[in-house]
């Protein structure tokens, strides 16, 4: 998945991608960075269970 995304132009420009999968549960421990990347970041392929982890990244909704 990674090499297809990084062969393909996006606003006229190439990117390196990083995936990284975790548990629902184990998102409150990586808050500060996912906030991070979400807000920097380009999404390229969204889900349900993305905008769910979205939510809870950017309005509080973790058992921090």
């Amino acid at each position: 998945m990674r090499q297809d995304l990084e062969d393909k132009a996006f606003d006229t420009g190439r990117y390196a991608y990083e995936i990284d999968v975790e548990s629902l549960p184990a998102v409150p421990n990586y808050a500060d960075d996912l906030r991070e990347i979400l807000s920097d970041g380009l999404v390229v392929h969204g889900t349900e269970k993305f905008d769910t982890v979205q939510n809870m990244i950017f309005h509080g909704d973790l058992d921090e």
